[in-house]
């Protein structure tokens, strides 16, 4: 029945400090947003990587500096599609100093992704990411260019700090995004 509720019961013995895929760093809040978000890939019980968001396994040229990932049809919970932008924006905001990531050094790995965690003022920022090795091709297709090949970067694109992030529902929870 697709009227039916559908509703996931979680026991925990710890809140989530923070629902934010950017900020986050507790197990808590990873399984959290787990449980209500996907990445490109999700790793199964065994740790291989399976189809998240992603149609299929990255392409890898440019001797595995560049990933070209085409998404699947995929919808956000107010039935707007989900798109490359989502990763894009959400990946850069990552990266941006004012956001304060822990793990954004995770994100270090694209090319460029150093320089925008070292901007000092909002137009060095905005300049750092706009050369950032990311790119949305078009709304199902992303490219990510990376400063070296790192072997198990498909794996890593199931941690949720590289999943997508809605821009307009980000930007308007402003500072309440993720923790409220």
């Amino acid at each position: 029945d697709k009227a039916a509720t559908q509703e996931i019961g979680i026991n925990f013995s710890a809140e989530p400090p923070v629902l934010d895929s950017s900020i986050a760093t507790a197990n808590a809040a990873f399984t959290m947003i787990n449980a209500f978000n996907e990445g490109l890939y999700r790793l199964d019980k065994d740790g291989k990587v399976q189809l998240g968001l992603a149609k299929d396994m990255p392409k890898i040229t440019n001797n595995g500096l560049t990933y070209t990932i085409t998404l699947r049809d995929a919808k956000w919970s107010d039935g707007t599609a989900v798109k490359s932008t989502d990763f894009v924006t959400a990946w850069k905001r990552t990266l941006d100093p004012a956001t304060r990531a822990q793990y954004r050094f995770l994100l270090t790995w694209i090319k460029g992704g150093e320089a925008v965690t070292k901007a000092q003022s909002v137009d060095e920022v905005k300049r750092a990411q706009d050369a950032l090795g990311l790119k949305s091709i078009d709304d199902k297709t992303l490219e990510i260019n990376l400063e070296r090949p790192i072997s198990y970067f498909t794996s890593m694109l199931a941690f949720p700090t590289f999943f997508p992030q809605k821009a307009d529902f980000v930007a308007a929870q402003g500072g309440k995004y993720g923790t409220d």
